[in-house]
């Protein structure tokens, strides 16, 4: 019973120390981040992202000899995850409209065809022609992986291709 409470004990210290600790160095963390982002926004995922991996690493990040550097750290390392994730998204989004651009002889030169797709299309809309496009499968296997019917699917994919094709037609 006595080790119970002892335990209890050093949990509840290793929690109070924890939150002085992210008290401290919270403001800090975020000028130092948005000096790197330049966005509120993003700064403020990153520093959440951030302060919720130490929350799952509270006895590491107290042990550590300079738990501030391991927090900079670590929330470099996340605003670098996220670089590099909305980099592939953008690349996934100009190949797609570069296959798109193919697939109906559009003009290239016409619009910034990236843009302009990417701005009326949801992320649905997106990951289906991305199936198709890039993925190489038929309507029927998206329709079979989606669990739809294909004439469902079908007409999704078609009331897609004709917003695109409203772009081009809009002059």
């Amino acid at each position: 019973m006595f080790g119970f409470f002892l335990m209890q004990t050093d949990k509840n210290k290793i929690d109070v120390d924890f939150n002085k600790l992210c008290e401290e160095t919270y403001e800090n963390l975020k000028v130092k981040i948005y000096a790197k982002t330049g966005d509120k926004n993003i700064t403020d995922e990153v520093v959440q992202e951030t302060y919720r991996i130490a929350s799952e690493n509270k006895e590491k990040l107290l042990s550590h000899e300079q738990p501030e550097g391991w927090l900079y750290l670590t929330a470099i390392n996340v605003y670098n995850n996220y670089k590099r994730k909305k980099q592939k998204i953008e690349h996934n989004e100009v190949e797609l409209s570069k296959k798109l651009i193919d697939e109906f002889e559009i003009d290239k030169y016409s619009y910034d065809i990236t843009e302009k797709i990417f701005s009326i299309l949801s992320k649905k809309d997106r990951e289906l022609l991305e199936m198709k496009f890039d993925k190489r499968f038929s309507l029927k296997e998206i329709a079979k992986k989606r669990n739809v019917s294909y004439d469902s699917l079908q007409r999704y994919y078609h009331r897609i291709i004709k917003k695109i094709k409203n772009i081009f037609l809009e002059k």
